[in-house]
């Protein structure tokens, strides 16, 4: 949830200003995966229960000017963004969800990867499934 908004100011060691702090959001557990959008206006963020009441994980969206969240999916994990980030790969219960950052919504389903993903620069997904190594242009 949002917390009151207070001016504050981010120091270094000497306390000279470095950054000053436009928005606070109260998080029930740790975050677990943080991107910003390819626009910079908002944040996508993960954790377990992070960013909501869920008793799963939950992907939230935060926008960065005003620091409102709003929930995508729950029960997803093991997040990863493209190089260009506009492709959010997510694992939920039984599908590998590509999810397009711009329109926030899943375009592509796969079976749920049983092993490591990898994303290259151009675009290309590697998936582990059961029955190998799978390239997947997005």
């Amino acid at each position: 949830r949002l917390l009151p908004h207070r001016p504050s100011v981010v120091t270094n060691f000497v306390g000279a200003a470095i950054a000053s702090v436009a928005h606070a959001v109260r998080t029930l557990h740790p975050v677990e995966f943080l991107a910003f959008e390819p626009d910079g206006r908002a944040l996508i963020a993960d954790g377990h229960a992070g960013l909501s009441a869920a008793p799963d994980t939950s992907l939230s969206l935060i926008d960065a000017d005003t620091g409102r969240v709003r929930v995508l999916a729950e029960g997803t994990s093991h997040h990863m963004l493209s190089p260009d980030g506009s492709t959010l790969i997510a694992l939920d219960e039984r599908a590998t969800l590509f999810w397009d950052t711009r329109r926030l919504e899943v375009t592509m389903t796969w079976p749920r990867a049983s092993g490591p993903i990898a994303i290259s620069r151009a675009g290309r997904v590697a998936i582990t499934l059961r029955g190998g190594l799978h390239l997947v242009d997005v």
